[in-house]
């Protein structure tokens, strides 16, 4: 197992460029093998550190780092978020050196609280897998076995918190992208309520799902990333006013109603050690907190609805890249038609294309009502059965994974994998925020995760319980 060089605290204004260096060091010592990153600046990095060591180091006293919250703190972004003139290519050759002219919402507000961004990290094209392995950068592999994936579509986001080459990383969670990696690499992964941070800037895969969020080892690190990116942005059409909605944190100390979802837990196909992780984690939580357990009806078919769904949006979305304006341009071709079919079929990959394919397809008139009506149905059913659930309830309790993580050349066993989907899927449909902490270690030393799913708009919330379910699991 590699050892990776400890990261000083990120708000130690003394030690600010301390802090880059040690950053960089793992970098340069790991990237290369691991692969978390796709483009590092460490130019743009130092300049941004000593601008902040000009402004903040003299006015300690008076209190100054109030106005850059994230001071000093090195984040890493997926590269699926626009930074103003840096190339942002979604893992794929259809945005071969698209260098946007903006910076995406969150990007933004991350610089202007004093975040340093590090760097563009590898992930599946377009935020479409669950290995990181349909990519034009190559794999990622887990800095705990390298034999062993780190998961996706934010696996590079994960690997480099996991391996200290940056405090926190910015991921995007459509169907689990953040939480399952997060489960693989024995971190933390937070995908907030749909519409709470802004998608402006953020390359699209399938707009009613995709989800900003942040992947960390601590808790404190998420809420302070949090506070500072869920604000209102009227450039995303999809958003809510979170701090209108909710200010106030939790009372920790509250006797919180949780309840467990006994049809998953239950499963034959969760790994023993999983399972037994979980069930010991729930017995911890019993001695703080009320215990109840329910079922989810149809729950098996929450990772149809979200391929349905999903693939539909994506399909809409990536018809935008054809070479005529950005990106991949097919080099030889004799009309406008030609240009833009050998373009898309060269400059997309095999997951890519295929859900392309299933979307176009479902688009089709014979097939609407066949499954697309059901599917949103099903979604409507899903909405109402967590609302029920939360007026009971202040927490839900669920695995993440079945498997702590598998090995790259082998891949996922088929039903593992479609009740893994479902286990990400179930948040992801509904928009209900959730969490993935980490819960144990497998008898190889592997981590895995146990889910948490709170209650709509209360991020707040369910982070503070987080964290002291953190603690109790120590």
């Amino acid at each position: 197992m590699c050892k990776t060089e400890d990261l000083y605290q990120y708000n130690d204004f003394n030690n600010l460029l301390n802090n880059l260096n040690a950053v960089l060091r793992n970098i340069s010592e790991y990237n290369t093998k691991f692969n978390a990153f796709c483009r590092v600046y460490e130019d743009d990095a130092k300049l941004s550190i000593n601008k902040l060591s000009e402004k903040i180091i003299p006015n300690i006293s008076n209190n100054s780092n109030n106005r850059y919250p994230l001071a000093g703190m090195i984040i890493g972004i997926k590269d699926l978020f626009c930074y103003k003139g840096h190339i942002t290519q979604a893992a794929s050759k259809i945005l071969e050196n698209f260098i946007p002219d903006y910076n995406a919402a969150v990007v933004d507000m991350l610089l202007s609280a004093g975040g340093t961004i590090i760097g563009h990290q590898n992930c599946d094209e377009f935020g479409m897998g669950s290995s990181n392995t349909s990519t034009i950068y190559g794999v990622t592999h887990n800095f705990l076995d390298y034999n062993r994936t780190t998961g996706g579509s934010s696996g590079g986001s994960a690997l480099s918190v996991q391996a200290n080459m940056c405090h926190v990383s910015l991921g995007t969670d459509t169907g689990g992208s953040i939480r399952q990696p997060a489960s693989y690499c024995g971190i933390i992964g937070f995908r907030p309520s749909y519409g709470v941070i802004s998608r402006y800037g953020v390359i699209a895969h399938s707009s009613s799902f995709d989800t900003v969020g942040i992947l960390g080892k601590r808790i404190s690190d998420i809420i302070d990333v949090f506070n500072v990116i869920s604000i209102y942005d009227i450039k995303d059409s999809s958003m809510v006013d979170y701090k209108k909605l909710n200010t106030q944190l939790c009372n920790i100390n509250s006797n919180f109603k949780l309840c467990i979802l006994n049809n998953l837990l239950d499963l034959s196909i969760l790994q023993a050690e999983v399972k037994d992780g979980i069930k010991n984690a729930i017995d911890i939580m019993s001695k703080s907190f009320t215990i109840y357990e329910e079922n989810i009806e149809n729950v098996d078919l929450c990772s149809s609805v979200y391929f349905t769904l999903t693939t539909i949006e994506a399909s809409s979305n990536l018809s935008r890249y054809t070479g005529v304006n950005y990106g991949y341009r097919t080099k030889e071709y004799s009309n406008f038609d030609e240009m833009i079919i050998k373009t898309r079929t060269e400059g997309f990959g095999g997951e890519v294309k295929k859900r392309i394919f299933i979307g176009n397809y479902l688009l089709e008139t014979n097939s609407e009502n066949k499954y697309i009506d059901k599917a949103l149905n099903l979604r409507e059913k899903f909405r109402r059965r967590f609302d029920e659930m939360f007026r009971k309830y202040d927490f839900i309790i669920l695995p993440i994974t079945s498997t702590t993580a598998f090995f790259i050349n082998e891949g996922l066993e088929d039903n593992n994998s479609f009740w893994d989907d479902n286990f990400a899927t179930l948040a992801s449909i509904v928009g209900y925020p959730a969490i993935s902490i980490p819960c144990g270690v497998d008898n190889n030393n592997m981590p895995f995760g146990i889910q948490i799913i709170g209650n709509k708009y209360k991020d707040n919330e369910l982070l503070e319980f987080a964290d002291k379910i953190v603690k109790l699991l120590k």
